[in-house]
């Protein structure tokens, strides 16, 4: 079996032939019928990520994604149509499901616009030397874009480290963001460019040319979650997943095949997890790099003002409150979802919240819950009272604040199963995990360790009683759990300090 390149003028195209996908994207399913008459044809497909399977609506017709070892009856002659930005992996994977590829009479991938465009200037470029540029990237796909994720996290921190210590002085340093005109001001003077990362399919032939010259000639790409920009690099560019947090919570349910073709290294904060992500991510050993995070960094500073710039009224002690991002799948069924009138876990109505807020009031303190960038705000009730403030991504992006630069404030942490408590054990304070959907969330999106609860570096909050005592403990600064919490902390972090942003400069040899 052969895979074929999706083209006009296959013979598919006008016939009556089945089609059925391989990996269900709305992005490439949207570009692939705005270019071609096809989808009355599609009679299905599979999907390996659990949240994307079910009946999905689309423009009219009903898109019905099965798991793999729902095969099923297959039509003669159907043809299967791989909707994935590494299509050549997905098939050598779809070859190894015996019986699999048989079912078909062809096998085609869509490259979409962007792909074609990257492919033709990577050949235009690939005689031509690299240059001194280092081009940097935040945040999730472009379909997942929330203000401010696209000049945030790790790759901020290290892009700022470069800046204070003149790496500009030898290398261009450019941003790839969805505007870049939102940015440009704040580094005249500096050798810095902000390209939008929009341009890589548009139709503006000098952006677009801007775009691919920085891409394809830099020596060094940072990024911090997707790397499908620079799936085409060529092998003498250096491509760093910096990713955005050593957690709690495992990919296996999220992916399949491995990462080790999809950059060259990826940074992480201590052996332990070296380990852990040589194996969830698909990674060889030499890969790992262990540096620390460059937001780290951002722990051991102040940011002036953080009360005003966020508008935050002044208390004794503050908690903050991160709970991790709940998603949904194809039937619209959460995964992990807080179900009660808050939409917190642990406080079930609103009376239990004006009970918190009332004790929070007697100690001077104040609960700052801080949303998930993804986090629909609609899913939590009306929540903010005297004591207990909402703080969501779009404030910290207003502020130009990101969350490690503030939460050195906090006196203590309230998360669940998210990475900000890993980074948060480095400032020795306590922490509460809320644990009410422990057993939901790890059958949907699973965790790094089977014994979960042995690997929190903190107190377990599974009840609103639970949740009251931990403010109070806080409160006259009882630390029940931090002989635990330092003990894990020496697992999760190989370095206390704010030099991470020089190590990871330092193992590239730049």
């Amino acid at each position: 079996m052969q895979l074929c390149q999706f083209a006009y003028n296959d013979a598919i195209l006008g016939s009556n032939k089945p089609i059925y996908l391989i990996n269900y994207s709305e992005y490439y399913l949207g570009e692939l019928c705005d270019n071609y008459p096809i989808l009355e044809q599609i009679a299905g497909g599979w999907d390996d990520v659990p949240y994307r399977q079910g009946a999905h609506e689309f423009r009219g017709h009903t898109v019905s994604i099965s798991d793999y070892n729902e095969i099923g009856e297959i039509a003669d002659g159907a043809v299967l149509l791989i909707l994935d930005s590494y299509p050549n992996a997905r098939f050598e994977w779809l070859s190894k499901k015996e019986g699999f590829l048989e079912r078909f009479s062809k096998v085609y991938y869509f490259s979409g616009m962007e792909m074609e465009f990257d492919l033709a200037y990577r050949k235009k470029y690939k005689d031509t030397p690299l240059r001194d540029i280092i081009v940097f990237r935040s945040g999730a796909g472009a379909s997942r874009y929330v203000p401010g994720s696209d000049f945030n996290d790790n790759a901020r921190a290290l892009f700022e480290y470069m800046l204070a210590n003149n790496y500009d002085e030898k290398y261009k340093l450019v941003w790839l963001v969805k505007e870049p005109e939102d940015y440009k001001a704040r580094y005249k003077g500096r050798n810095v460019v902000f390209l939008s990362y929009e341009a890589a399919d548009t139709k503006d032939i000098a952006a677009r040319d801007k775009y691919y010259e920085a891409l394809c000639l830099a020596k060094f790409i940072f990024f911090t979650n997707s790397a499908v920009f620079c799936r085409n690099a060529r092998r003498d560019q250096v491509r760093v997943q910096l990713w955005h947090g050593c957690g709690f919570k495992s990919l296996r349910n999220t992916r399949v095949g491995r990462d080790e073709y999809k950059y060259e290294y990826m940074t992480v904060t201590s052996n332990l997890y070296a380990k852990l992500h040589e194996e969830d991510f698909g990674l060889n050993p030499e890969q790992l790099l262990v540096t620390g995070y460059p937001k780290d960094d951002l722990l051991y500073h102040s940011l002036i003002d953080w009360h005003d710039k966020l508008h935050i009224p002044k208390f004794s002690k503050y908690i903050f409150w991160l709970p991790t991002w709940r998603t949904t799948n194809l039937k619209g069924e959460w995964q992990g979802k807080v179900v009660n009138d808050t939409g917190l876990s642990c406080i079930q109505s609103m009376k239990q919240l004006k009970q918190l807020n009332d004790l929070l009031q007697k100690y001077d303190m104040a609960l700052l819950v801080k949303l998930h960038p993804w986090q629909d705000r609609n899913m939590l009730g009306n929540i903010a009272m005297s004591n207990v403030l909402i703080l969501e991504n779009k404030d910290l992006a207003k502020a130009d604040a990101q969350i490690n630069e503030i939460l050195r404030y906090a006196d203590a942490l309230i998360s669940d199963y998210s990475s900000v408590a890993i980074d948060y054990t480095l400032l020795d304070r306590p922490i509460g995990f809320t644990l009410d959907d422990e057993k939901e969330y790890e059958s949907s999106r699973g965790f790094l360790w089977e014994d979960i609860r042995n690997w929190l570096p903190g107190y377990e909050i599974n009840s609103f009683d639970k949740l009251l005592n931990f403010v109070k403990d806080v409160a006259v600064g009882k630390d029940r759990c931090c002989e635990k919490r330092r003990a894990l902390n020496c697992k999760f972090h190989d370095f206390a300090d704010d030099k991470n942003s020089k190590r990871v400069i330092k193992a590239l040899g730049i």
